[in-house]
């Protein structure tokens, strides 16, 4: 893991303008009528949220994500598909009984290991291909190419892969150091319905509830000691070398490495009625259903709150985590961070209604519910906050951070070298609807199926030798030093640092029929 830089471990602060609570302001009277607003996900799911007319479309994504329970990326009206703005109010863009369309937004779902070195896709067929860093998984060894068909999903850990087969059955290859082999537990992972990972190893969860872990044994590859206790899972959280089990109860169970959150013991009193989970690389953040964040793990990442803080983290409505500390935004639009964060330059007079949290190595990005942005630590955006406005997201790098406005365009600061300077392309930055990130670049994702990139041209942050085939594209993903799209006709195309995945051998070059890559 990257060395980190030591900073001052914990601050809180609190907006200075008054807080708009739900549907309320200090300006309008209460008694203004209510509306009644169906937000629709593109799966079918969907949930129903009364607001004051006075409320705002941030207000109305935060109901929302706690009906569904997931984070909200692209909020579009369902009669004309107007991009909805946190900063609008209610009444002037939707009235009683609009129906609203929205994504998830997946970068915003708890944070889990990125596999640095290698690409996997799957074809429509099932079929599964890799490339990339032959050592780390880029290679289907021939034992297990002839397993591998029907692939319903893949999942990496930092060196190997698992798939999971649409039989329930798993079948893993890369470094056997960090979950690549599974034979000894081969009889066990059948009936499987997830697969999730740490730095070094595995965890399946079951059908049945139970789980079946493989890999590194520090790194929550071996679960013996909490075997029993296994048993009612819903889901599974990671931090680089420990697991958390939620079960059905909102009870918690952990193990891996003790000092990397394996070990609840402390608090474990405190983990009931569980809705949700984070994590750094050696901590947790558990969100409660009152609204209550409980920690554990290293105390430098996060793993403890000091006590001045206990009282701070109440009416939470979303966590969001970097490798080394949490941010914690509650209902009201407070701000509490603690873990590894720098404390230069906090804008505490500059703060309104926080409604995200976006942190990359030494700095911190808020974004507020008015679309402006505000970052401090090495990424300072005082000198080009006049540009941050009508910020719909923000992205990190290892190091920089870029931001999508509302009209397309793509603000980024922070090192040149890690994408924090995306002059040379600007001109191109328009009508974006997507960015993408490895360790030192960005790769942007424009309506028009065009792909721009920028940042370290060593981490994919130049394009330009395969800018003709990035065409039509549908979807990026990324390695530590890498990028891969997957355009509309079914065909990958990939840059950056070959032994990262950035360039493609002939057989998936061939490929016209990919669905997905992992």
């Amino acid at each position: 893991h990257r060395p980190k830089p030591r900073w001052i471990k914990a601050m809180a602060w609190t907006s200075p303008v008054p807080v708009i609570e739900d549907g309320q302001s200090t300006e309008i009277s209460e008694d203004l009528p209510s509306l009644l607003v169906t937000v629709a996900l593109l799966s079918g799911r969907s949930a129903t949220v009364r607001l004051k007319s006075n409320s705002y479309v941030h207000e109305l994504r935060r109901k929302a994500e706690d009906e569904l329970k997931v984070p909200l990326k692209t909020m579009v009206h369902g009669r004309d598909s107007t991009a909805l703005r946190n900063s609008w109010t209610i009444s002037g863009h939707l009235g009683d009984g609009d129906l609203v369309f929205a994504t998830v937004d997946g970068a915003k779902q708890p944070r889990e290991p990125r596999h640095l070195r290698a690409f996997a896709c799957l074809r429509e067929d099932g079929s599964l291909h890799p490339w990339g860093d032959s050592l780390t998984g880029g290679v289907l060894p021939p034992s297990v190419a002839s397993t591998a068909t029907a692939v319903a999903a893949v999942v990496g850990s930092h060196s190997a892969f698992a798939a999971r087969l649409v039989d329930g059955t798993v079948i893993t290859w890369g470094s056997p150091h960090a979950g690549g082999d599974s034979e000894a537990v081969k009889g066990e992972l059948t009936e499987v319905r997830e697969v999730y990972a740490t730095h070094s190893s595995f965890a399946a969860l079951k059908q049945d509830g139970s789980v079946v872990t493989w890999g590194a044994w520090y790194a929550g590859g071996d679960s013996t000691a909490v075997r029993d206790q296994l048993q009612d899972v819903t889901k599974i959280f990671s931090s680089s070398v420990a697991f958390a089990a939620l079960k059905t109860d909102g009870t918690v169970v952990t193990w891996g490495m003790p000092r990397g959150g394996g070990d609840s013991r402390k608090v474990q009193a405190q983990l009931s009625e569980v809705v949700e989970i984070h994590s750094t690389d050696y901590a947790f953040a558990a969100l409660t259903r009152c609204r209550r964040v409980v920690c554990w793990g290293d105390t430098e990442h996060g793993g403890e709150l000091p006590s001045s803080m206990e009282d701070s983290l109440v009416d939470i409505h979303h966590l969001s985590s970097n490798d080394g500390a949490f941010c914690a935004v509650t209902c009201g639009g407070r701000m509490v961070c603690w873990g590894d964060l720098p404390v230069v330059g906090q804008p505490w007079e500059e703060l309104t209604q926080v409604v995200d949290v976006c942190v990359c190595e030494g700095s911190v990005a808020a974004l507020c519910a008015d679309g402006h942005v505000v970052s401090w630590g090495a990424c300072d955006s005082s000198r080009i906050k006049d540009q941050l406005t009508d910020v719909q997201r923000v992205v990190a790098s290892t190091l920089a951070f870029a931001a999508l406005k509302g009209d397309g365009s793509v603000v980024a600061w922070g090192p040149w070298y890690a994408g924090g300077d995306a002059s040379n392309v600007q001109d191109q930055l328009v009508e974006v609807r997507d960015i993408c990130c490895s360790h030192m670049a960005f790769a942007a994702l424009r309506c028009d199926g065009r792909v721009v990139a920028w940042g370290s041209p060593k981490h994919g942050g130049d394009a330009s030798e395969v800018q003709e085939q990035l065409r039509d594209v549908e979807l990026l993903r990324s390695t530590e030093a890498a990028f891969a799209a997957l355009t509309a006709q079914g065909a990958v195309v990939a840059w950056g640092m070959a032994g990262a995945g950035g360039q493609l051998p002939q057989r998936v070059k061939e490929l016209r029929d990919v669905r997905e890559i992992c």
